[in-house]
């Protein structure tokens, strides 16, 4: 036992912090990148102007392209979590005897 107690003092728990990842914010953080920042200037310059169709293509394009490219980043989030979270127990040794443990400890 102490010498569990001295590598959790060395090594620390066995868990790493790691929030779930939500379609939604995974949308937000897509859309406020620079690119799509520009984007959006560019459509503003355009409504005005009689290019206001190009506007329109251009809104779509970039409405599609961001949504696919978040839900994939979703997916990959998504699937980290699932690698890091971990539930469950483990049988381990101590002083002998053979003892069933939760897996963070």
């Amino acid at each position: 036992k102490e010498e569990a107690c001295k590598r959790l003092g060395v090594v620390g728990s066995n868990v790493l912090d790691l929030k779930k990842p939500t379609v939604i914010g995974t949308i937000k953080q897509e859309f406020s990148k620079p690119f799509y920042l520009y984007q959006n200037a560019m459509v503003w310059t355009w409504m005005p102007l009689w290019y206001y169709y190009m506007g329109i293509v251009n809104t779509v394009v970039r409405v599609t392209g961001g949504l696919v490219v978040a839900l994939f980043q979703y997916g990959s989030e998504l699937d980290l979590y699932r690698l890091m979270v971990m539930e469950g127990t483990v049988e381990v040794v101590r002083e002998g005897r053979i003892i069933t443990m939760d897996q963070t400890d």
